[in-house]
This record gives C-alpha cells, structure tokens and sequence, in this order.
C-alpha cells in the first residue's frame, strides 16, 4: 500500500456507563498533567509531543482508526490465526 502512515497515539479509556461528570473531570486532570512543565520536558526529551482532546474527539478519532484499518486488514487479505 503506497502512502499510508501510522503514527503512535495513546488515548485514556474508561468503562462504558462511566458516568460522564467522571469523564469529564479524567479529561481535565490528564489535560493539566500534559501540560506541565516537568512532564512536557520528560515528553520532550523523549520526542514525543503531548497532544490533548476532548472525549467527543477522542471517540471520533478511535471510530475513524476502526473503519481505516479494517480496509487495510481486507485489502491485505489479513486473517486471524
């Protein structure tokens, strides 16, 4: 497959029926936390940039990764073992 890029992302993830009040307060503490400043130097040191979203966006973007990987999975012909 020509053109195609993979980037490494990594999300939060919490129990379905996890009250949203609950969400919501994840999210702004993980937030505050990605952008300290200790915490962007360690990122930073690592090459790694911190990047934050809400839960909406996060549960778009995992919804768009499911659709794009499963044509790669079909066109590939790939089949769990």
């Amino acid at each position: 497959m020509n053109d195609f890029e993979v980037a490494v992302w990594f999300g939060m993830l919490a129990p379905a029926n996890t009250p949203a009040q609950v969400i919501t307060r994840l999210n702004t503490e993980l937030a505050k936390a990605a952008a300290a400043p200790d915490l962007r130097e360690r990122y930073a040191a690592a090459g790694i940039e911190p990047l934050t979203s809400t839960p909406a966006e996060l549960a778009s973007f995992l919804k768009s990764e499911t659709v794009r990987y499963a044509k790669v999975i079909r066109d590939a012909g790939i089949i769990a073992e």
